[in-house]
Order: C-alpha cells, then structure tokens, then sequence
C-alpha cells in the first residue's frame, strides 16, 4: 500500500512538472509572437504612418490609407486570445493577458 501511494506522489509530481513545462513553454511561444508582432506593427505604422488599432489589422485591411498587408497572421496568443494592442505615449504595447486570460494580472505578457 505505502508503494503504491508513493508511486502515485511521484507520478503526481511528474504530472505537475509537465503542466509547469507546458505553461512556460506557452508563454514563451506568446513572447515570441510579441516579437514578430512588433516587426509586423513597424512595417505597418511605415505604411499607413500610424499603429494599428487592434491585433486584426495586421491581418485584415481595416481601410486606412496605405495599408499593403497582411502582415502579420500571428494575431492570437497561446491561449487563443486576441493580443491587445495600444499606443502609450507614442509606443505601440502588445499585451497577451496570459493563461488566465484575465487583464491586468501578474501573469499578462507584454512587450
């Protein structure tokens, strides 16, 4: 019985390192999206002198003048959400609102 308990722990723990592995693998890949969003955001603001609104306008002509994209169909983070973008004192932010998809928590992603 005691064998048994502790193969259960062990496989408990397992299971929970890959969880925390699948989640910081995930947050990675959301970095690195950020990253080419940014890339995609610069060659948009060049074409069209402004940052886009939204995630989706890098993806779909929003019918500003200029626009010559898609640039950017990595609109989605991990988690399948939208990145949030907004211009702060002239600077584009990318946010992913990270695996809880709650704004604004410890775990959001931002450029």
């Amino acid at each position: 019985m005691k064998l048994e308990k502790m193969f259960i722990a062990i496989a408990l723990a397992i299971l929970a390192m890959l969880t925390a592995c699948d989640r910081n693998d995930e947050g990675e890949v959301t970095r690195e999206k950020i990253l080419e969003l940014e890339v995609a955001a610069a060659r948009y603001k060049a074409d069209c002198n402004q940052f886009p609104g939204k995630a989706e306008d890098l993806s779909k002509d929003p019918g500003v003048k200029g626009w010559r994209g898609p640039y950017s169909a990595g609109i989605l983070d991990s988690w399948g959400v939208p990145f949030q973008l907004n211009t702060v004192e002239g600077q584009l932010e990318i946010r992913s609102y990270g695996p809880d998809r709650i704004k604004n928590t410890e775990d959001d992603i931002i450029n």
